[in-house]
């Protein structure tokens, strides 16, 4: 059986697990995986710092079967396990505007593809449904069977009613804040991590957002199934915006190395 196979057996059957932690002890980070959320950008760049099993050279580090299965050094944990295993490590994730994330889910995944993934097949999402139906269906999925793609974020990110990263980064910032993990890893191990990748970003006009949600009927559903999130992380997030993809980290400039003067005859 290929691991392509294993992880359509998985997400088959929906989520079977609450791990959510991506655990790097190398770097002295964990991150907390939000599917819509630079979560491949950010697992690609971490797959840079870990030893591949030979299963895992032939897995996409954005699935959590490579991290499960695919390295030797790192892992994909529940939030106890992460307690208990590296209380010390630093914690981070990032979360976007609800009513966006919403949007982009069900562009790449129920609107443009010809089918849908088994997990979102599962919750009773088809492909092509159009936005409101995506939309007043997902209300109906409670978090603790729903695919990750449609979950509230905290519902991944809360334990017993405690935020578990240390620091939550909001896509809508994303370079000013990954700054702070960068940072951070280099602190703790003395890497200095690159600059996110470009990864999966299909949407950089985001007019379609309040257009979508042009219905308030549909306001209200979004506000009222990712109450948690608004709450947390969004309060002043009453109506949709438009707005356009946050660009990737600048690279850092290197210093300039002075010219030499040319010595004289």
């Amino acid at each position: 059986m290929t691991w392509m196979q294993r992880l359509a057996e998985r997400v088959g059957l929906g989520p079977r697990t609450e791990r959510h932690f991506v655990v790097v002890p190398k770097l002295g980070l964990a991150y907390g995986r939000i599917p819509k959320v630079a979560n491949t950008s950010i697992r690609t760049l971490l797959a840079r710092h870990v030893r591949r099993t030979p299963e895992g050279r032939e897995m996409p580090p954005n699935t959590d079967a490579f991290w499960q299965t695919g390295t030797e050094d790192a892992a994909i944990l529940s939030a106890a396990e992460l307690k208990a295993r590296h209380p010390d490590v630093f914690v981070f994730s990032f979360v976007r505007d609800p009513f966006d994330r919403l949007v982009s889910c069900w562009c790449d995944m129920i609107d443009r593809p010809r089918t849908v993934l088994p997990a979102l097949a599962a919750n009773g999402f088809a492909a092509g449904m159009d936005f409101a139906a995506f939309l007043r269906h997902a209300a109906t999925v409670a978090d603790r069977r729903a695919d990750l793609h449609v979950r509230a974020q905290a519902a991944m990110l809360v334990e017993g009613g405690r935020v578990v990263p240390d620091f939550v980064g909001r896509y809508e910032r994303l370079a000013e804040d990954w700054d702070v993990v960068v940072a951070e890893a280099h602190a703790r191990s003395g890497i200095r991590l690159d600059p996110l990748p470009q990864s999966n970003i299909r949407r950089r006009d985001r007019s379609d957002v309040p257009l979508l949600f042009a219905d308030p009927a549909l306001i209200e559903i979004a506000r009222t199934r990712y109450a948690e999130d608004f709450r947390r992380w969004y309060p002043d997030r009453a109506e949709p915006r438009a707005g356009i993809a946050p660009p990737p980290p600048a690279p850092k400039a290197l210093p300039r190395t002075p010219r030499r003067k040319p010595e004289r005859a």
